[in-house]
């Protein structure tokens, strides 16, 4: 798909905002984040088991420490900022969770080419997808204030990526050939599954209010540009992959969005976060696209 990705996916979301004028979409988004979800489970350890999982220990450690030091920073911030422990809670998902899973994989596909999908799914599946569930999730649930041992046990049920991940990472690990028909594959219905997935962010986007403010601001600011920075400082240290510096500066993902309904979080910035933040990486990566 290349180069067109991102004018499919504005598209989507221009289409999914006009049909969520009209009618209460939001039901419908639902369920189609919910196919796409499982559909692309099976496909999880043939693309991680495609990237150079070897080569990259050291990148791994790295972005492992750089999520953690932005979600420390995140936290001190929100308890100075919010008396309230909903608009902590909501501000941090907004700041530290990032669309590396259906922003991220059709952004660098279309940046830096098809060869390094498998190394973007990797950061998706291997080190984003985990923390944000094991981390991010638990102190998003703890605003509820429960036992935080049955939070976290929440929150590894949750995440079914895991188990095919951890798959994937052993049989790569193990130089296991992965068939190029089939990983072509996988390639193409990841990314033409971000298509759907934005046309949903559309129809919830047409219900919402929009309106940034300084809140919203520093969200973007640490998603955007601290997030990917930290990564990027680390590649002096270590070889850091592009795709994983391009992952890391992603929007903010929309499973945020269903974290925030479960535990009663405030939506507005939340969406204002995910709409504006998605706005400016498309953008971006239109620009470089028609510049280069």
């Amino acid at each position: 798909m290349g180069g067109l990705t991102i004018p499919l996916l504005v598209v989507a979301i221009g289409l999914g905002a006009a049909m969520g004028r009209r009618t209460d979409g939001r039901p419908l988004a639902s369920r189609l984040w919910r196919v796409i979800y499982w559909s692309n489970l099976p496909l999880a350890p043939v693309l991680v088991a495609a990237a150079p999982v070897g080569e990259v220990g050291g990148a791994v450690v790295a972005c492992y420490l750089a999520l953690t030091v932005t979600v420390i920073g995140v936290q001190l911030y929100a308890r100075h900022r919010f008396t309230d422990t909903a608009q902590q809670a909501a501000f941090q998902l907004s700041a530290t969770w990032a669309n590396t899973g259906w922003l991220g994989p059709p952004v660098v596909v279309a940046v830096l080419g098809d060869d390094h999908l498998p190394i973007a799914l990797l950061y998706a599946t291997a080190i984003s997808a985990p923390f944000n569930m094991l981390v991010n999730a638990s102190l998003a649930a703890a605003h509820d204030r429960a036992h935080v041992l049955q939070i976290l046990k929440v929150s590894i049920v949750r995440n079914h990526y895991l188990g095919p991940t951890l798959v994937g990472l052993v049989y790569g690990l193990a130089g296991g050939p992965v068939p190029a028909r089939l990983l072509d594959v996988a390639q193409v219905v990841i990314v033409a599954g971000a298509i759907p997935a934005f046309f949903g962010f559309g129809l919830v986007l047409a219900r919402t209010s929009l309106v940034p403010d300084g809140t919203v601001g520093a969200a973007l600011a640490t998603r955007l540009v601290i997030a990917p920075g930290l990564l990027a400082a680390a590649g002096t240290l270590v070889a850091m992959p592009r795709a994983f510096v391009l992952q890391a500066g992603m929007a903010t993902g929309m499973n945020v969005l269903v974290l925030s309904n479960e535990h009663r979080l405030p939506l507005r910035p939340v969406v204002s976060t995910i709409f504006w933040g998605t706005l400016i990486v498309l953008l971006a990566a239109g620009t470089y696209l028609a510049l280069r």
